[in-house]
């Protein structure tokens, strides 16, 4: 048994995960960037008066 748990990875230091973000932290990232997309587009659109 002893040996099974020493063989067991030991957790990932927080400087890798900053530079490697987790899949929830990269879609995190991705959504809030589409979401700036997305509003500068609106205005953009509200400017040339094609959206209502």
């Amino acid at each position: 048994m002893k040996q099974s748990k020493q063989k067991l990875p030991k957790p990932k230091p927080k400087t890798v995960q900053r530079t490697e973000p987790t899949p929830g932290q990269q879609l995190k990232k991705e959504i809030e960037d589409a979401k700036r997309l997305n509003q500068a587009h609106n205005k953009e659109l509200k400017t040339r008066g094609l959206k209502k």
